[in-house]
């Protein structure tokens, strides 16, 4: 699983259009690399709060996020929209614990499909 931080967004200089650019992908492949796994070895879950001001001023970060996982049966993106806040950025008990369950269920979802090995 890939755990992607609001704070870990880049300045609009620095992002990159929203595609499947090698240098994206490499960054999503590394995990599965250095630890010598295949593609179809580690699901991934990824999302971010889109609500969030570095989110929601810098769309295309999701938008980037969202085409990866369209374009890899490996990987779910999950969204946080509806989830109860208690900040701007940090989530309730009630919105951690319904974000638990979409993560969980993506992953479940990831590790039924065939092409996702078990076992590890």
């Amino acid at each position: 699983m890939l755990v992607t931080s609001n704070s870990d967004l880049l300045t609009s200089e620095q992002l990159p259009p929203p595609s499947l650019t090698p240098g994206t992908v490499k960054l999503w492949e590394s995990p599965r690399q250095s630890r010598g796994l295949t593609k179809n070895q580690l699901p991934v879950v990824v999302g971010m709060d889109e609500q969030h001001p570095g989110p929601a001023a810098r769309p295309q970060v999701v938008e980037a996020q969202k085409a990866i996982a369209k374009a890899d049966p490996n990987i779910e993106w999950t969204s946080m929209v509806g989830l109860e806040k208690a900040d701007i950025s940090h989530l309730n008990n009630a919105g951690l614990l319904k974000h638990g369950e979409r993560v969980a269920e993506a992953m479940s979802r990831l590790w039924k499909k065939k092409n996702v090995r078990s076992g590890l």
